[in-house]
């Protein structure tokens, strides 16, 4: 019995090493465990922080774009409510010879005027067209082109072709 015992108390004294060296382990296991989350918490809060900051920052940067673009719209204001003074001003004065130069016209005679505007247009082109008929065509010397492109442009007209010649009776 005597080496059973030995072998006895030496198993146990080998299982309280174990036992021993698993709780060591197991508290070395515990203290990682709480040492990443406290890292884990650090970089969540660092991260909280930096996103606040950037925030901040886009925050900062959108009201300065903002206030720059009013600060133009109020420049841009001013240039236009410059321009349409002196517009005025020069329409004003444009106005006030048109005034001074033309006679005044009642809303009656614009009226007449305007009844009797197509009755004069036709009277006028039909001894025109009678005259065409009748006399040669001339030719005009063709005309130079301006720098400036006139708001209408009309169609040109064919040169108008000679009659022949009548023979001698």
């Amino acid at each position: 019995m005597s080496e059973t015992g030995k072998t006895d108390d030496g198993i146990e004294e080998l299982l309280d090493r174990l036992g021993r060296e698993a709780q060591r382990l197991f508290e070395a296991s515990q203290a990682n465990v709480r040492q990443l989350e406290e890292r884990t918490r650090e970089l969540i809060d660092r991260s909280e922080e930096a996103a606040e900051r950037l925030v901040a920052r886009i925050e900062e940067e959108v009201r300065s774009q903002i206030s720059s673009l009013r600060q133009e719209l109020e420049r841009l204001e001013a240039r236009v409510d410059e321009m349409r003074q002196a517009t005025t001003a020069r329409l004003g004065g444009v106005a006030e010879a048109v005034k001074q130069k033309a006679p005044a016209r009642t809303k009656a005679a614009a009226r007449k005027a305007a009844k009797s505007a197509p009755a004069r247009k036709a009277a006028k082109s039909a001894p025109a067209k009678k005259a065409a008929k009748s006399a040669p065509a001339k030719r005009t010397p063709a005309r130079k082109a301006s720098n400036t492109t006139p708001a209408k442009t009309s169609a040109k007209k064919a040169p108008a072709k000679k009659a022949p010649a009548k023979k001698a009776t």
